[in-house]
């Protein structure tokens, strides 16, 4: 196990840093866990890197570790960091990433970060590539901010010219990329199958082809091999739903949409006469979709879960449909108002 290896504190948070930063995390989450335990209980050091790098491991993990630490870095009267870190290169670093993961109202860390975004942009063509590079990508975006599986892409180039790189690590890390990189285009290679063969681009005129941006968006929230059937059902998910937006918001009239309501509040397609075939097209896409759901989870004793997505899908159209009816009936509604609001008010 690598984090056996580590022989200090510090060296310790760094392996956890660079697993982590490469995208293996997932790996090895029980030893990660144990190791924050550890760098938890810890005294505090005033190195700013060793500092601001437990700083931010401890947050990532969930830990509340308070931010008031970042004070001793400041000068006697408190008002601005002190002057000699401004060439500290590699504490800077640590601190801007680290005050990324403020809660509301640290105000420290948000001065951290105006701080040392100003040194380290003086300080980006003075230090060795491999540092260069890492501030670039912060400086551009901050890990925080940035898509998870993106971000180890980069990283693996930055630490394959870390002089004081792990070389089993970065080799484990360019075989997990790969794999998993592999299992993430037969998804997306399936997905696009599936949205083909719904006819929906086809039927639907106004409908955008946006499967690759869909799977782009919930691969953003979990990339690990154990989601992959989370993923495929969220992306057909977020795609339909985007379709239904596109029918509200954009396609269909207000004689249509009362019918469409009522057919997806009831689950079936009601009186079909009614829908244009653009609107039966959809619906029976989004039932057969949630069926197939169904049985695909039957086998796992799981096709109740298809019950709460139903349900989440009809919840809006509950409200939406009383919009509707109440939007139909001052429509046709004669009476002069204004009497009866006065007599309300008085």
């Amino acid at each position: 196990m690598l984090l056996r290896h580590a022989d200090d504190p510090l060296q310790e948070m760094n392996l956890i840093d660079a697993i982590q930063r490469l995208g293996l995390g997932y790996h090895f989450e029980e030893q990660i866990d144990a190791a924050l335990k550890r760098i938890h209980d810890l005294s505090v050091d005033d190195n700013l890197y060793f500092f601001a790098l437990r700083f931010r491991l401890l947050r990532q993990g969930g830990y509340n570790v308070p931010s008031d630490g970042f004070k001793k870095f400041k000068d006697e009267d408190g008002k601005k960091f002190k002057d000699d870190l401004s060439g500290d290169a590699r504490g800077l670093l640590s601190m801007y990433e680290a005050a990324y993961h403020a809660f509301r109202g640290e105000e420290i860390l948000d001065e951290a970060i105006v701080f040392a975004r100003a040194h380290l942009k003086l300080l980006v063509n003075q230090v060795n590539a491999s540092l260069a590079r890492d501030i670039e990508l912060a400086l551009e975006k901050p890990m925080r901010r940035a898509m998870v599986r993106i971000r180890a892409r980069q990283y693996i180039s930055v630490y394959e010219i870390d002089e004081q790189r792990n070389d089993v690590l970065l080799e484990l890390a360019k075989l997990d990329y790969n794999s998993l990189q592999r299992l993430h285009q037969r998804e997306l290679r399936d997905l696009s199958v599936w949205w083909k063969e719904s006819g929906l681009a086809q039927k639907l005129s106004f409908a955008r082809d946006r499967i690759v941006e869909c799977y782009f968006w919930i691969l953003g929230t979990y990339h690990e091999p154990q989601y992959s059937r989370g993923r495929i059902i969220m992306t057909k998910v977020i795609n339909l739903t985007t379709l239904l937006d596109d029918i509200y918001d954009v396609y269909g009239t207000f004689e249509e949409l009362g019918p469409f309501t009522d057919a997806i509040q009831r689950w079936g397609l009601g009186t079909q006469n009614e829908l244009p075939d653009y609107m039966k097209t959809f619906i029976i896409a989004l039932f057969d979709t949630l069926s197939q759901f169904e049985e695909e989870l039957k086998g796992e004793g799981n096709a109740y879960r298809v019950d709460y997505l139903r349900e989440a899908v009809c919840s809006p159209f509950n409200y939406l449909g009383q919009f509707l009816f109440l939007t139909q009936f001052f429509k046709n509604f004669t009476t002069d108002l204004e009497p009866v609001l006065i007599g309300l008010l008085d």
